[in-house]
């Protein structure tokens, strides 16, 4: 009798111990203590830390503006208890992201960032953001198309059928040759910088097969590939 006592006794003391440490994990979870391993997307923004939310910037926004040569990249914040730092990263494919400088936090609601970067059609933006106690998140990625930036050198069509060769050249160049497919240069033209979204050249008569054009130009030189099918 006195041993069941005794057992009694002690589940009390361990049902007792045990309902006391639940209390104090809903207490501390509710007063914003640490979450483990939280991957957590609030506000549209996608977040992994084993920190709560809350300990780091909330961005109401980020945009950016292509203008006189620059890419002014602005975001707002709403909150920055424990922030440390932005980063502004770009991409041109939107998968390999590096650094383009640092923005240190203070507090003042509002950042804007100007970036000097070769003018491409578009650049895509994002902000890693670092909390004072080691915590990260970055920010969906934006676009920032350029309206300045020139297309793309190109053979069109690819295939030639009738010995005229079609160009559009968006950049300087002062000659065009066109070589078969050992080596050997087949044609020449001075270009003297000509440009335009349609610029013909009349072929001599030429077997069928791959072809290759080369525009040389004082700083740079592009090869483009075409065939000819008669």
């Amino acid at each position: 009798m006195k041993q069941n006592i005794e057992i009694n006794r002690l589940f009390l003391v361990l049902t007792l111990v045990t309902i006391m440490i639940l209390i104090s994990a809903l207490a501390a979870n509710a007063q914003g203590g640490p979450l483990t391993n939280a991957a957590v997307t609030r506000n549209n923004l996608s977040m992994t830390s084993n920190t709560d939310y809350n300990s780091t910037a909330k961005i109401s926004g980020v945009s950016g503006i292509a203008e006189n040569g620059n890419n002014a990249i602005t975001w707002t914040t709403v909150m920055e208890d424990n922030t440390k730092q932005f980063e502004v990263e770009y991409s041109y494919d939107n998968k390999d992201y590096q650094r383009a400088g640092i923005v240190n936090a203070d507090n003042k609601s509002e950042y804007i960032f100007n970036h000097v970067t070769a003018v491409k059609p578009s650049t895509f933006y994002r902000l890693k953001v670092l909390g004072t106690n080691g915590a990260t998140f970055y920010t969906k990625p934006i676009e920032v198309k350029n309206g300045l930036a020139k297309s793309e050198d190109r053979v069109a069509p690819t295939v030639i059928r009738d010995n005229v060769l079609n160009m559009t050249i968006t950049n300087n160049y002062r000659n065009l040759q066109v070589f078969n497919s050992v080596g050997d240069e087949v044609y020449r033209e001075n270009l003297a910088e000509r440009t335009g979204n349609r610029v013909s050249f009349t072929l001599p008569t030429l077997p069928s097969g791959p072809y290759y054009v080369r525009l040389v130009g004082t700083t740079k030189s592009v090869t483009k590939q075409f065939m000819i099918s008669h």
